[in-house]
């Protein structure tokens, strides 16, 4: 997983790597400089200490150029702290017990260009040699033997504990760094970060897969170039891939129009957009304490998928309950004409009371029928429920007049009655027009 702003402890050891090398490179020319002038045979005459220090400075120049340029150390940079210090050796032997001093930084300079245990080697081993040297080359006396221990066993001691702490820091940073990565990758969903300046800080290979994302962003990322939402945008242009998320749904296409501009408060905090393999994706964005944005990315094909065959499966339904619907409005209608012609001939009582029953069925059967219209008609929009005030015994009465029959039939007596505290039968409820009471 390409990660921006986490490789913070390379960095950082990358950039004083950097300046110390920089540094190095005008300390050794300057010391070349100075020993050209002591009275010695200079470079000209081969003077060794000349030709060891402006090989340093050279290979201090070249590190500098490969850190900046090839965003790596030089292939040659492990040479820099040996022939440092055996500059400084030479130096001493050279120059004697007046620099001490240059043997000093050189052990610094180890630190910084050689593993741990081997720059605490090569330090040890130098500070032997330069007590031989002061011992044997120069007859030392005591006092100035003492100082060699004392001075460059403190500086060795310090870059020692510098060193091993900073090593420390940095294994428990990569392992915190690796447990991060590992768990953006286990994640089904896609996640990226972008940072308050527009530029992208981390992204997994699931947010990668699903928008099918090019070879040159992971290499980009991987050699430390800054790739920003405006980059994202205009991939999405010359891909053709903004029409496709326009036309995904009114959030998107909102989300469309802020082009690059994903902080604006406006911007859509979660909407569903179509990728370029067809697959739906639920992208939603939150801000983070730190100024960031975090986005997730959720493969809801499947479920997009679902609510299109159940939205169709709704409209399916609605159209064959109308078609049925107006299909039973025709025979009703017979029916209750039929019914009503009869009613105007003479019958008798008992007739009369038949045909009566049935042509107050017939009513509630259309009512029926007429508010499985009105239903549909809400399903689809094309209706709207307008509140009405009407009678309850207008509504009890036909639900008496429909059902007693049939209890009578059964030797069941059938009667509805409202009790006083509820409403008096003469008060008024509320209904919508499709008759289903309120």
């Amino acid at each position: 997983m390409p990660v921006r702003d986490l490789k913070f402890v390379s960095r950082t050891l990358a950039e004083f790597r950097l300046w110390f090398g920089a540094g190095a490179a005008l300390v050794f020319l300057a010391l070349a400089f100075l020993q050209s002038q002591s009275g010695g045979v200079g470079l000209a005459g081969g003077d060794p200490l000349i030709f060891v220090e402006l090989t340093i400075a050279l290979l201090c120049t070249m590190d500098v150029w490969w850190l900046v340029v090839r965003r790596r150390g030089s292939p040659l940079a492990s040479g820099i702290p040996i022939l440092a210090m055996g500059a400084a050796l030479l130096s001493l032997w050279i120059n004697g017990e007046g620099n001490l001093i240059y043997v000093l930084v050189c052990t610094g300079l180890v630190f910084i260009f050689l593993p741990l245990r081997l720059a605490l080697g090569v330090s040890l081993g130098a500070l032997v040699l330069a007590y031989g040297i002061l011992s044997i080359r120069w007859a030392a006396d005591g006092w100035v033997l003492i100082r060699v221990v004392i001075a460059n066993g403190t500086g060795l001691g310090i870059c020692l504990l510098s060193r091993s702490a900073f090593d420390r820091l940095s294994a428990g940073y990569r392992q915190t760094v690796q447990l991060l990565e590992d768990s953006l990758e286990a994640s089904e969903h896609g996640i990226g970060v972008i940072g308050s300046d527009g530029a992208i800080k981390v992204y997994n290979e699931r947010a990668a897969a699903m928008f099918d994302a090019p070879p040159w962003l992971g290499e980009a990322f991987r050699a430390g170039r800054t790739v920003t939402v405006q980059d994202l945008v205009a991939l999405q242009r010359s891909r053709g891939e903004i029409a496709v998320v326009a036309e995904s749904s009114p959030d998107a296409a909102r989300a469309i129009e802020f082009g690059a501009n994903v902080f604006d408060p406006d911007f859509p905090e979660r909407f569903v957009r179509k990728s370029l393999q067809g697959r739906w994706i639920e992208v939603i964005t939150r801000p983070m304490p730190s100024g960031d944005l975090v986005r997730s990315y959720a493969d809801v094909t499947a479920y997009q998928e679902a609510l299109v065959a159940a939205e169709a499966a709704a409209s399916a339904r609605t159209l064959f309950l109308a078609n049925v619907s107006h299909g039973f409005r025709t025979p009703l209608n017979a029916m209750l004409g039929l019914s009503h012609l009869a009613l105007e001939s003479d019958l008798s009582p008992r007739q009369r009371q038949w045909v009566e029953q049935i042509h107050t069925a017939g009513h509630e059967l259309l009512t029926l029928v007429e508010d499985v219209i009105d239903l549909t008609g809400l399903e689809s929009g094309a209706s709207q429920v307008v509140r009405a005030q009407v009678a309850l015994e207008d509504v009890l009465s036909p639900v008496q007049r429909l059902v007693a029959p049939f209890c009578v039939a059964r030797g069941t007596p059938f009667t509805i009655s409202v009790a006083p505290d509820v409403l008096p039968r003469s008060a008024w409820i509320r209904r919508d027009s499709s008759g289903c009471s309120g």
